[in-house]
């Protein structure tokens, strides 16, 4: 290679590899000049100057031989060198934070492993000291539970008890023993459970009482279940919109379809026009919850305009497909239960919740832990219960 050629392969490599480098370089000494230059015209700055004849620099290079143009030029090989050692140097800095993230992960895999939360599961109750009912809202997939509701009527005829279980509830599966949240057991456990049985067994789990009929809803079977009552009465101090759940209502009291309070049960992105402004209100799974009890109360309250069984049964036949039942509840008899407890209101029945803290799965999926016992907190509502 000639002397000429390797000063063309310098600039060409300095192109490729650094273009933007020395383009940024290019425009902060232009820049650097133009204001010097203008400081200059105002009388105020004198710069030193560098000479620049490229006439006389041709003249001179070829009055110099290949081996002193070659020894006055930049060394290549040590410039390339020193590149590929930066380089280098920053593909190691990477492959480090890469091997500290793998590390990190592993660690929590290892942490998932041995993770264990003394109020994941509770201690076995008599199996005759309570009548359970579980209300399950599956999403629009079928496989994950969105709503979560537990009933209790004890049988000595203390008053009921409900409970909504979060959905991001972080808890053994019953199939696998391992932590998942709980709504994705509606998914079920191939060849041993189905979807809502393995849903009540892990409930079973968690609460220490044992699941004896479920009642499986989804979407366009609850907006059904509500359309066929005549709708719910629902009001609202201002009004209010939630785009994801397609809600949109004025201020004041509506007879709202089932398809309006479908969409403010799931509103998870609340607005309200407060003083000409969009402000989002409560937004949380606990909630959803609390709108979720309400609407079930609403619902027990809209049963009393119906002046016998037989007629509500009339009415109600054309929910038989809206609704799924456990193989040990016959729709007849869900209607008859769903009549014992019409218009049954808050005061009446006993609500109780948990404590619980965020928890960060190793996959990094944000779930709830429980930090209070459920056996302690049902006994605070029904002694007998205590363990």
């Amino acid at each position: 290679m000639t002397p000429q050629v390797q000063r063309r392969s310098v600039f060409e490599y300095a192109s490729a590899v650094h273009w933007t480098r020395y383009l940024i370089g290019a425009v902060l000494v232009v820049g650097l000049v133009v204001s010097l230059w203008v400081y200059d015209l105002a009388g105020k700055f004198e710069a030193d100057q560098v000479e620049y004849d490229p006439a006389k620099s041709v003249l001179v290079r070829e009055q110099l031989t290949d081996e002193e143009v070659e020894a006055a030029g930049i060394d290549i090989e040590a410039l390339e060198q020193a590149m590929l050692a930066e380089e280098l140097a920053r593909l190691d800095e990477q492959l480090q934070d890469d091997i500290l993230e793998a590390a990190e992960a592993q660690a929590r895999l290892v942490e998932s492993s041995k993770y264990k939360n003394p109020f994941a599961t509770n201690p076995p109750l008599p199996d005759e000291m309570f009548n359970a009912y579980l209300i399950i809202g599956a999403d629009a997939s079928g496989y994950l539970a969105d709503v979560i509701i537990l009933m209790l009527q004890p049988t000595d005829g203390a008053a009921p008890i409900m409970m909504s279980l979060p959905r991001d509830l972080y808890v053994p599966n019953a199939c696998t023993g391992k932590y998942s949240r709980i709504n994705a057991n509606l998914g079920g456990c191939k060849g041993v459970a189905n979807g809502p049985t393995l849903l009540s067994m892990t409930v079973a789990e968690f609460t220490g009482i044992t699941i004896d009929h479920f009642a499986v809803v989804n979407f366009e079977g609850f907006a059904k279940v509500i359309d066929v009552l005549g709708g719910v009465d629902l009001c609202f101090d201002h009004p209010t919109r939630d785009a994801k759940s397609k809600l949109e209502v004025g201020a004041g009291c509506i007879r709202a379809n089932g398809t309006t309070t479908l969409a403010w049960v799931r509103s998870r992105s609340t607005e309200q026009l407060i003083d000409e402004q969009w402000v989002k209100i409560g937004a949380s799974d606990f909630t959803r919850q609390r709108k979720e009890q309400d609407v079930m109360f609403l619902v027990a309250q809209k049963l009393t305009s119906f002046s016998s069984l037989g007629s509500f049964q009339g009415v109600a036949t054309s929910l038989s497909n809206a609704v799924r039942l456990d193989s040990g509840l016959s729709f007849s008899n869900a209607l008859a239960l769903a009549w014992q407890y019409r218009g049954l209101g808050k005061s009446q029945v006993n609500r109780i919740s948990l404590d619980y803290e965020n928890y960060r799965t190793p996959e990094g999926a944000l779930v709830l832990a429980p930090t209070s016992s459920f056996n302690e907190a049902l006994a605070g509502v029904y002694s007998p219960a205590a363990r």
